[in-house]
């Protein structure tokens, strides 16, 4: 019978502190816009120094769950702001999926923005037309002299971000967010093995069609595409390395 019960480790005063946060938040006791109790309350209501109750909110504002106003006070964010450290980033990094993993991933994902992008078409016009825009720069810079790897893996970024915000949809915008943030520097480097961009331009290319015509199984085949493209880059990155 005792094997059934472990004694647990003893928590922190700082982590005493998150997690009184978090339950308040987990209630709605605590919620967007409302400024947080403080460090004199928080500190007598848990019993912890008020030292740790500080060392508490430095923490939970890196990740965005408060915002610290100097002269004001704390509170919770009536938006979601760019945290400095985003949870899900540093859970992959920490995680570090494999390349067949990966892949899945980012097809799974930008599969369904795509297909916001597609069904929210009355809201999007004017993302859409960002995305023209970037399409048009993008082919600017490939008849250009002297195109640089760099300025076109900036407006491939660009590309993938308006993306996201054509999908209308906080969640998913947010979850592509980190998913770009993450793939970032292989998105970039792959654009030091194509010429100009052209292997990049001709998936965006196929991907602004699908969108254009409201054909989400263009769309889809697209991002496949793309994906699988951008998935030999990195298998051609790593057998060389």
């Amino acid at each position: 019978m005792d094997e059934l019960f472990k004694k647990q480790e003893k928590k922190s005063t700082v982590d005493i502190v998150i997690d009184g946060i978090w339950e308040l938040l987990r209630t709605k006791k605590l919620q967007p816009g409302q400024k947080v109790p403080s460090e004199s309350e928080i500190s007598e209501g848990l019993g912890v120094s008020r030292g740790s109750v500080r060392e508490a909110m430095k923490i939970l504002s890196a990740f965005g769950i408060v915002e610290i106003r100097p002269g004001d006070g704390t509170y919770i964010p009536t938006r979601a702001g760019k945290p400095i450290i985003e949870p899900m980033l540093f859970s992959f990094m920490l995680y570090d999926p494999d390349l067949k993993e990966l892949t899945e991933f980012r097809k799974m994902i930008e599969v369904d923005v795509v297909e916001l992008v597609i069904l929210n078409r009355e809201k999007n016009q004017r993302e859409r037309g960002l995305l023209e825009e970037n399409m048009a720069r993008f082919n600017e810079l490939r008849r250009a002299a002297h195109s640089t790897p760099e300025e076109f893996a900036r407006l491939d970024l660009e590309f993938h971000r308006i993306l996201g915000q054509a999908a209308h949809n906080n969640m998913m915008s947010r979850i592509y967010e980190f998913v770009i943030d993450y793939f970032e520097e292989s998105i970039s480097n792959s654009h030091h093995k194509q010429t100009n961009g052209e292997r990049t331009y001709k998936a965006h290319s196929q991907i602004i069609e699908g969108i254009r015509s409201n054909n989400p199984e263009l769309a889809r085949k697209a991002i496949y595409d793309s994906v699988d493209l951008w998935e030999n880059f990195q298998y051609q990155a790593r057998i060389t390395h």
